[in-house]
């Protein structure tokens, strides 16, 4: 079994706060765990290198096949994620606001939903998806991710704003949660602060504090 929590080079940790890895086998011939995924202030994308994963929402009484690359928003309620016997995975954690920075997306499409990250990037993820599928050991794999995000960092053309860095504040000081202050930090009205946090994290800066 490997399981590596990895940093990202410097400029693309500005965005993407680790990269983890996970090889899992198991024998066929038994029946594979389950692997509970609760409600987390996480947003992201995810490589599938090898096998498959299923995803029941037992709340919404659903099941899906995940995508081989996906971006995935916010859950709402708990996932149960059923791999196959062998697996594995790159999971790309983004900063808070991050991937609507990188990706445009209107992050409050995303919540509990998953998107197929070839409808997004197209060929750019077939061929992302080669590059992890045939490296030579689990070091370049960092590496080839490191060199793909930093191209789509290179091509924004502003920084963060004052709203942006709010997310990551509300991860970091959770029960310092204060709507008049983190408005008046991004200078925006409570309305406009509110209207800009759910575009860029896909939920009410109150509701997102009260899961972090």
């Amino acid at each position: 079994m490997i399981c590596k929590r990895i940093k990202p080079e410097p400029q693309v940790g500005e965005y993407i706060k680790e990269y983890l890895l996970i090889h899992l086998k198991f024998d066929p011939k038994e029946i594979q765990p389950i692997k509970a995924y609760p409600v987390n202030p996480e947003e992201g994308m995810t490589f599938q290198i090898r096998g498959t994963i299923y995803a029941e929402s037992p709340e919404l009484n659903s099941v899906e096949k995940r995508a081989k690359t996906y971006f995935f928003g916010l859950p709402s309620s708990r996932q149960n994620l059923c791999l196959s016997h062998e697996f594995m995975l790159v999971h790309v954690r983004f900063h808070a606001g991050a991937m609507h920075k990188i990706t445009k997306i209107p992050m409050q499409e995303l919540v509990h939903k998953n998107i197929d990250a070839q409808l997004i990037w197209g060929s750019e993820i077939t061929e992302l998806n080669d590059s992890l599928c045939n490296a030579e050991n689990y070091d370049k794999i960092p590496l080839i991710l490191d060199s793909f995000f930093r191209k789509k960092i290179n091509q924004i053309r502003l920084g963060f704003q004052p709203i942006e860095k709010i997310g990551r504040l509300i991860i970091d000081y959770p029960t310092q949660f204060n709507l008049d202050k983190f408005a008046s930090n991004a200078c925006l009205s409570h309305r406009a602060f509110e209207k800009r946090f759910v575009q860029q994290i896909g939920i009410t800066p109150k509701y997102f504090a009260r899961i972090s």
